[in-house]
C-alpha cells in the first residue's frame, strides 16, 4: 500500500510542476506514515473516523514535502 500512496504523491508533485521531486526515500516515509495511520484506524474498526484524518495527513504531507522539495528543478 505505501507504494500506491508514494505514486500518488509523486504524480501530484509532478503535475503541479512548481517543486522538484523529493527523494524516493522522503516519499516512502510520507507514504508509510499515511498507510500506518489509516491501517491503525481500520484495525480499530474506526472507519467512520477516516475522513477526520484528512487535515492531519495533509498538514504532515505539506510540512514534510516543503522541507524536502525545492523550488528550483534540479537543485540538490
Amino acid at each position: 500500500m505505501p507504494e500506491r500512496y508514494r505514486s500518488s504523491f509523486a504524480a501530484a508533485i509532478a503535475e503541479d510542476g512548481a517543486l522538484a521531486m523529493p527523494s524516493d526515500d522522503a516519499l516512502f516515509v510520507l507514504a508509510g506514515g499515511v498507510d500506518q495511520l489509516v491501517c491503525a484506524h481500520v484495525r480499530e474498526g474506526a472507519l467512520n473516523e477516516l475522513p477526520s484524518l484528512t487535515e492531519s495527513l495533509l498538514s504532515c504531507a505539506v510540512a514534510q514535502l516543503a522541507g524536502t522539495a525545492t523550488t528550483e528543478r534540479g537543485a540538490d
